[in-house]
Formats: C-alpha cells, structure tokens, sequence
C-alpha cells in the first residue's frame, strides 16, 4: 500500500536525484513548459501477523445448563491483523482429559468453490465442535497450546504472508462444563402398604 514520504526521506540526497532523473527522463518524451511531479514510496510488507488470542466463546445449550451431547461448543481465533482463510482450519480443544478437534465456520461473506472455501479480511475465526456421548468435563472446556493448524489450507495476511499460527494454552473455562452421560438407574425399592407376613396381598397398593 501507499503512504506519505516522511521528511527524512523527502530531504535525503538520494531521493532528490530519484525526482530529478525522472522528470528528464519525462522531459525528454513530451517537453513542457513545467512538470510536476507528485511521489509516494510504497512500503513492502514481508511479514505476517500472530494469533492475539483464543477463548472459548459459545455454545447453544440452555443457559445455566452443562452442554451435553449434540450441543456445539464455539472457540475463537483472533489475529493481529485481517486475514485470508483459504480452506478449513482447525483448533484443538480438551474435554476433559479427551483432546478433540474443532473445524472452521466460515462467514457467510466466504466464497465456496467445489474444492475449497476462501474467507478475506476478517481478524477473529470461529471453529464449532459438537459434543459427543461420554464426553465429559466438570471443570470446564479448555483450548490446546500451539493447536491451531491450517489443515491443508492456508492463513496468510492481505499481502500473502503466511501468519505465525504458535499460541499460549486457554485454561479451563468453568462456564462451559460438559456432562453428556446419560442419567442411569441404579436403585429400584418395591414398598406396598398393608403387606402381611412380607407379602402384598388382594388390594395392596404396590
């Protein structure tokens, strides 16, 4: 991209010659009375982005509630600057002592072609994971260091740099606790009344 020339190199030597070598070579093509020239140096960009962050976002549970099996869990990713999604990245999650693997959710802004999908400009990823039965966590979903991976595909800046994908770990996050056991039964009691002799008999109520 283009920028305005900061006055150190507007007054650099260098610089100077640069302008005048160009409008001789401009006079020289179609002479004028005058040329003006107007330049802007351009900066080269060859360096991506980091990862700025990760958090456990979302998921469609009731409020209140441990999500439980079929319920999605939503993480994020976030970037330092936008970014190019071409494929479907992923992200590493632990419930419990199961590591699991979240997919990316394009936006709906994404374009899809029958091999890939390519999302531009956004700064934050969601990645969506479905519970599974017996899946567990009583302390909280937490989110695996250095787990964000391209998956075949690839996350660059605008200009096409690739960005450093490296990440700290996400604690546990207490208010999405996963509990996708089934309740189970594990006592039955038979009482009756008027039971004679340990029997229940024409009449009882069992």
């Amino acid at each position: 991209w283009f920028e305005p020339s900061s006055p150190a190199v507007v007054a650099h030597p260098l610089w100077q010659a640069l302008l005048r070598q160009v409008g001789g070579l401009l006079a020289s093509i179609k002479p004028v009375p005058a040329w003006y020239i107007e330049a802007h140096p351009f900066r080269v960009d060859t360096t991506g982005g980091t990862v700025s962050g990760a958090r456990v976002l979302a998921s469609d549970a009731p409020a209140g509630d441990s999500i439980g099996a079929g319920n999605v869990i939503t993480a994020t990713g976030s970037f330092s600057e936008a970014v190019v999604v071409i494929g479907t990245p992923t992200l590493g999650l632990m419930i419990g002592s199961t590591p699991v693997v979240a997919t990316y959710a394009p936006p709906a802004t994404s374009t899809s072609t029958t091999t890939s999908t390519t999302t531009v400009g956004q700064r934050t990823l969601n990645f969506v994971y479905t519970v599974q039965a017996g899946q567990n966590d009583a302390n909280g979903v937490s989110i695996t260091a250095n787990s964000l991976n391209v998956n075949g595909g690839s996350i660059t800046d605008l200009a096409g740099n690739a960005m450093t994908l490296a990440h700290a770990a996400v604690a546990d996050n207490a208010s999405f606790t996963v509990n996708s056991s089934r309740p189970a039964l594990i006592n039955v009691t038979l009482a009756a009344s008027g039971t004679q002799n340990g029997f229940a008999n024409a009449g009882d109520v069992v």
